[in-house]
C-alpha cells in the first residue's frame, strides 16, 4: 500500500493586479506545480477541495490542515495578506514567497522571502526553483520546530488535530478531578484541625499562615 502524497497548499493572486496579467499569474502557478511535484507533493491552491461546500470555508480548513504553504505576497494583493495572516496564526510552516517588483511589507519582514523575478527570465526562475525545492524538503523536515508566534514571546497551546483537543479536554478534566479531591482532602484536615485543637492556637497559626479568620 502506497502512503498519501502530502499537500501543499498554494495562496497567490489569481486575477489581474498591479499590472500582472491573469495568465502572469497561471504562469507562475505552473513554476509551483512543477516544483512541489517535483518534491514528491499534490500541488493546490489553498480555494480548492475536492468536496463541495463554501469556499471561504475550504480555504480557512486547508490553510490550517496542510503541512505546508506556499504563500505570494507579490503585488500585496489583500486576499493573499490574509490568508497568509491566518496560516502564521495557526503558526504552521509557510514559505513566503515574493517577485523583484514588490516591496517588503513591514509585519512579514522578520520572515525569510524567497524573490523571483517579475519577468520569469529562464535563469533566474531556474535559480529560483532550485531554492524553492531546497526550502520545501528543509520545511517539512523541521515541521515540528517551526514556532514562529513563540519567536516573538508568545505562548500558546498548538492545536493540531480533533484528537490532541480530545486529550487535552481529558487532561484538564483529570487536573479537575484531583483539584476537587485535593480540596475535599483539604477541608477534612482543616476541620479535624479546628476540632481538636483550641482555638487560640488555631488563631495563632491562622496568623501565620495569613488566613483571616
Amino acid at each position: 500500500m502506497k502512503s498519501e502524497k502530502l499537500t501543499c497548499g498554494i495562496v497567490m493572486p489569481i486575477s489581474e493586479i498591479d499590472g500582472c496579467s491573469k495568465e502572469h499569474w497561471k504562469k507562475i502557478r505552473t513554476i509551483y506545480d512543477e516544483v512541489i511535484e517535483d518534491c514528491g507533493f499534490i500541488s493546490k491552491i489553498v480555494s480548492e477541495s475536492e468536496s463541495s461546500g463554501i469556499i471561504h470555508k475550504n480555504i480557512v480548513t486547508n490553510l490550517f490542515e496542510n503541512p505546508i504553504v506556499i504563500c505570494d505576497v507579490s503585488c500585496k494583493n489583500p486576499n493573499v495578506m490574509f490568508e497568509l495572516g491566518l496560516r502564521i496564526a495557526f503558526d504552521k510552516p509557510v514559505i513566503i514567497t515574493n517577485d523583484n517588483e514588490t516591496k517588503f511589507s513591514f509585519d512579514i519582514g522578520p520572515i525569510e522571502h524567497l524573490i523571483y523575478p517579475r519577468s520569469q527570465s529562464y535563469a533566474e526562475i531556474k535559480e529560483f526553483k532550485q531554492k524553492l525545492k531546497a526550502k520545501i524538503l528543509n520545511t517539512i523536515d523541521n515541521a515540528e520546530n517551526f514556532t514562529y508566534l513563540r519567536s516573538f514571546g508568545i505562548n500558546y497551546m498548538r492545536v493540531d488535530s480533533s484528537e490532541n483537543i480530545e486529550k487535552k479536554l481529558e487532561n484538564i478534566e483529570r487536573d479537575t478531578r484531583l483539584a476537587k479531591i485535593l480540596a475535599i482532602q483539604t477541608k477534612q484536615v482543616i476541620d479535624n484541625f479546628t476540632y481538636r485543637t483550641p482555638i487560640q492556637e488555631q488563631n495563632a497559626l491562622m496568623d501565620k499562615l495569613g488566613i483571616k479568620h
